[in-house]
């Protein structure tokens, strides 16, 4: 990997004020900045040395930027501006704070259908919106997916042209091949249809914690896309209904001409898809024994008037966990599933975990939380037993 490196303070074509790193990877490294004109924060992408160097690449960068840079749409990410200094190469990108639905899968493994079903409707809104313009985006994957911390949903990396080589990371070529629709891997042309297939496998995650095929090396993984139809969600997940089940094995067909066409028409279905009653998200379990101690009740929040999308404000919400030992685990710290208007706290797996490890798992969210005992034939005494609402379920 050959990234060039802009130090803290270099302004870009007289505009851009480099302010910190954000990221980086194989393709690109990404920097916050101040457009000094308009006054904003923005996004700077910068394009890897070898990437930048390479002539063709670059001006299919630049024609795919000015095409991208037409949508707008309130899922997608904007693209101000592109421009050239020196060896360095870059988009000016809308500046989304906030964390990727990457971060959300590898905290809570799955996610609740009826959320996961909105998050998807939302990425297919902004997709849609690019495939009716022409666009295709070749690179759909959760650290694609962004969750603003004002409870919006974004589509970003339009605009970078796709060029795997020996110098792209193990780690991003892996990610990038466990979403990749069987005709890239035989050696096929990117098409809507290929986005597609990478939603339906991301939903098939969101919905079973998991990628239907997975492997130690790239090549593992992109021959079972090749040569394996994806097994319906509910194998993994029995909870899953039917219809969820039909969505997925619809999006990952093998056969190209098989799938929704586009974005548009995976939309359509999944908005025919009736999705889960909205208030399943707790269940209230019958005590185990009856000299077992009783469940305590959720409290009520102390929050009464709507609580504002500021970082650092907290808001408490009831939720219960049981363990053989009783502990109170204060209010912790705001994240995105508590900052948007409106949004639900997922709840991580927390079974046979110490109270030690369920505090860290649960630090990024708002939360109250009360604590009771019971007796367990399972578990160990000191250990988590469960939780309500169950894991993968929501708060809010």
């Amino acid at each position: 990997m050959n990234n060039i490196t802009i130090q803290v303070g270099t302004e870009l074509s007289g505009r851009y004020l480099v302010q910190r790193l954000l990221a980086h990877g194989g393709m690109a490294s990404v920097y916050e900045a101040l457009d000094i004109q308009l006054h904003r924060q923005v996004a700077i992408k910068v394009l890897a040395s070898h990437l930048s160097g390479d002539q063709s690449f670059r001006e299919k960068f630049v024609t795919e930027a000015r095409v991208a840079a037409a949508l707008n749409h309130p899922n997608l990410v904007n693209i101000y501006d592109q421009g050239q200094q020196g060896d360095l190469t870059y988009l000016v990108l809308e500046l989304v704070t906030g964390t990727t639905l990457r971060h959300v899968l590898d905290d809570f493994k799955i996610i609740d259908a009826e959320r996961a079903v909105e998050l998807m409707e939302a990425v297919l809104e902004g997709l849609g919106a690019a495939h009716a313009a022409g666009i295709i985006h070749r690179d759909i994957k959760p650290e694609n997916i962004l969750l603003s911390n004002e409870g919006r949903i974004k589509l970003s990396d339009f605009g970078l042209a796709r060029n795997v080589d020996t110098r792209t990371e193990a780690s991003e070529l892996l990610g990038t091949v466990g979403y990749m629709a069987p005709e890239l891997v035989t050696g096929g042309a990117a098409t809507k249809a290929s986005d597609v297939y990478a939603c339906g496998i991301m939903l098939y995650e969101m919905l079973t914690g998991t990628r239907p095929f997975v492997g130690e090396q790239s090549m593992q993984v992109a021959y079972q896309h090749a040569n394996s139809r994806v097994p319906a969600p509910s194998l993994a997940n029995p909870e899953l209904s039917p219809g969820l089940d039909r969505l997925v094995l619809m999006a990952t067909e093998p056969k190209a001409s098989n799938r929704p066409a586009d974005a548009q028409e995976l939309l359509l279905a999944l908005r025919q898809f009736e999705t889960l009653s909205p208030d399943n998200r707790t269940t209230v379990l019958n005590p185990v024994s009856a000299g077992a101690t009783e469940v305590i009740s959720p409290l009520e929040s102390s929050d009464d008037e709507p609580f504002a999308n500021v970082p650092g404000r907290r808001k408490l919400v009831p939720f219960l966990i049981w363990s053989v030992i009783a502990i109170l685990v204060g209010s912790l710290g705001g994240w995105w599933f508590g900052a948007g208007p409106g949004a639900l706290s997922p709840v991580p797996q927390l079974s046979n975990r110490t109270m030690a490890q369920a505090q860290a798992a649960l630090s990024p969210l708002d939360l109250k939380i009360v604590v009771a005992h019971e007796n367990s034939l399972t578990i160990d005494a000191g250990l988590i037993t469960r939780t309500d609402p169950a894991a993968g379920g929501f708060v809010g």
